[in-house]
């Protein structure tokens, strides 16, 4: 009895770590924030990109080693086995973001102004349809949930500014079935490439 009850529990526990929402995504409003997200709570971090250090160790002179010839023929057969398998792969891909993946939390405001009130108004319907646009795109390869979208034009003065944020939420599970997935496909198309070598 003791040992169903723990089988139940872990089962239980997997099932939330597996199952649970996990989310990574980035605001930019002044600055740029890496968000991330786990169930219901949300993390925001600000990004800061660190100099690279130019005074440090001296790159040692590598040897040139001569390149070896290549037959054209053998390169662009295993080039296009190798496409075949990225276009299968992101077909694949494809079709499973669509229905795994979502884009939460997704704002986008813009203000404008020109000091010309017709140029202006002008801007902002471009903008506008630009936004719909670009909203469309999103949502034929993620579901994009309660998108918000702000243009705010500014009659009165030069002025142009930008704040976007988005999630993307998926589960651990679905991590690991894509994972699985790739693996699969891609013994396959090494076991492909030893057979068709084997054959010649």
């Amino acid at each position: 009895m003791t040992a169903w009850i723990i089988a139940g529990i872990i089962i239980f526990i997997l099932a939330i770590v597996l199952f649970i929402p996990l989310g990574i995504g980035a605001r930019y409003e002044e600055g740029v924030f890496v968000i991330v997200k786990i169930a219901f709570f949300s993390v925001k971090q600000p990004f800061e990109m660190k100099p690279k250090d130019k005074g440090g160790e001296k790159k040692k002179k590598k040897e040139k080693k001569p390149k070896e010839e290549k037959e054209p023929g053998k390169e662009l057969e295993r080039g296009a086995v190798g496409l075949d398998f990225i276009l299968e792969l992101l077909g694949d891909f494809r079709r499973f973001v669509r229905k795994k993946i979502a884009l939460e939390d997704f704002e986008l405001t813009i203000e404008i102004g020109t000091s010309d009130a017709a140029a202006t108004a002008i801007g902002t319907g471009a903008l506008w349809g630009l936004s719909y646009n670009l909203l469309a795109l999103l949502d034929k390869l993620v579901e994009v949930k309660e998108p918000k979208i702000d243009i705010k034009p500014s009659y009165n003065e030069l002025t142009f500014s930008i704040a976007a944020q988005g999630i993307i939420v998926t589960r651990a599970a679905y991590i690991i079935a894509v994972a699985a997935v790739f693996a699969v496909k891609y013994l396959r198309y090494r076991h492909k490439n030893k057979m068709q070598k084997g054959v010649k």
